[in-house]
């Protein structure tokens, strides 16, 4: 993903992990909406399951959506951690 990020192909990336890779990686924290928080980045700290996601990573998602011409979504569910009981 940072050799797509730096050759142009790859201009943003929605992280919904907590794990830093993308910054070990090389991606570039400027393109990288980590919508449930991230440890890199103390200005963004972790949603817990039951809170809110940020208004400005939720618009910034939002308008990458309307945006982008291809959206790939990998390795994800795309949903919260289920509860059992």
């Amino acid at each position: 993903m940072a050799r797509l990020h730096a050759a142009g192909l790859l201009h943003h990336w929605i992280n919904q992990n907590h794990d830093s890779l993308p910054q070990k990686a090389g991606f570039p924290q400027h393109a990288l909406n980590e919508i449930h928080g991230g440890l890199h980045d103390p200005a963004n700290p972790i949603v817990p399951y039951q809170g809110n996601l940020r208004d400005d990573l939720y618009n910034w998602m939002q308008q990458w959506q309307r945006d982008a011409d291809l959206c790939l979504a990998l390795g994800t569910s795309l949903s919260g951690l289920a509860r059992v009981m």
